[in-house]
């Protein structure tokens, strides 16, 4: 997994040094947030802290205009970029995305569910054109009214105008949308003694949604030098159909169903195998790799 956090970083950089800043530290960052000696974070291996100021309802516009910035996350009073390239060039293109959206108040009128989502793709598919639509789900943790059954709101066609309290500004209407169009939870943000349990039903969701992927790349264990002639790719479908080996096409252009290509040294299905195996569950992909050797007749 990788954590990518788009926040504003000690010391603020946003003209206001009243707006809040968050630091990160151990076990996720090895940095100490109590004495803090650098001007932009210290990222782990796993963790990306993307230094920038966000308002209480822009936080969609800042996600959109800074997933490409050639400038990163560099700024005049929080030190030089090391982002360069915008938070997208973070991704894995056959990763699963999730964002989780943390307000008390809603986006401001710059997008709708519809635009941001129409829009961010169109970003992530000009970054990545080679690969596959960008798929993600959307989970909220905003201003909305308790759910009476307890826990999260599950998706629903329906908006809950409710608010959870004091501290909640807006029900996060456009929040909501999102979440509801890709299948995401909505938690109530007021109910804060309680993160642990929606952090754990957001890890749940994330395993539970988590399909085959459509690339392979063989280890090297030591004993012999993969060869692609003596490789196969095979299909195990859950219903039982039987295996079937997927025929090797020169490259993505020449792809079709139950196909794969070379991409360098990895394994890569065709988009339309793609598709097809992620949408089994239950099914499974081996990549038998023969190694290179003498011929022996």
């Amino acid at each position: 997994y990788k954590i990518i956090m788009l926040a504003d970083f000690p010391p603020d950089d946003g003209g206001d040094n009243t707006d809040p800043t968050i630091c990160i530290g151990a076990p996720l960052a090895p940095q100490d947030c109590s004495n803090i000696q650098t001007p932009k974070p210290i990222n782990g291996p796993r963790f990306f802290h993307y230094d920038t100021h966000v308002n209480s309802r822009d936080s969609l516009v800042i996600a959109v205009n800074e997933f490409d910035d050639v400038l990163g996350d560099e700024g005049a009073n929080s030190g030089a970029g090391q982002i360069l390239g915008g938070w997208g060039t973070l991704l894995r293109p056959d990763s699963l995305k999730v964002f989780i959206e943390i307000s008390d108040d809603d986006a401001n009128a710059t997008y709708t569910a519809a635009s941001f989502d129409s829009t961010i793709s169109s970003r992530y598919s000009t970054m990545y054109p080679a690969e596959a639509p960008l798929e993600y789900v959307f989970h909220s943790i905003i201003g909305i009214g308790a759910n009476p059954a307890g826990g999260a709101w599950p998706p629903s066609n329906t908006v809950e105008p409710s608010t959870c309290g004091a501290g909640a500004v807006n029900n996060g209407a456009v929040y909501q949308e999102l979440s509801n169009n890709s299948d995401g939870l909505r938690f109530p943000l007021c109910d804060n003694d309680n993160f642990n349990d929606i952090f754990s039903a957001i890890a749940n969701d994330v395993i539970n949604g988590v399909s085959l992927p459509c690339t392979f790349a063989p280890v090297d264990t030591g004993n012999g030098t993969p060869d692609p002639d003596r490789t196969a790719v095979v299909f195990e479908p859950s219903n039982g159909g039987g295996l079937e080996s997927l025929n090797r096409v020169n490259d993505v252009g020449a792809c079709i169903d139950g196909a794969y290509y070379l991409n360098g040294t990895d394994y890569t299905l065709c988009p339309a195998t793609c598709d097809r195996v992620r949408m089994d569950q239950g099914g499974k992909v081996t990549l038998i790799v023969g190694c290179e050797g003498p011929v022996i007749d």
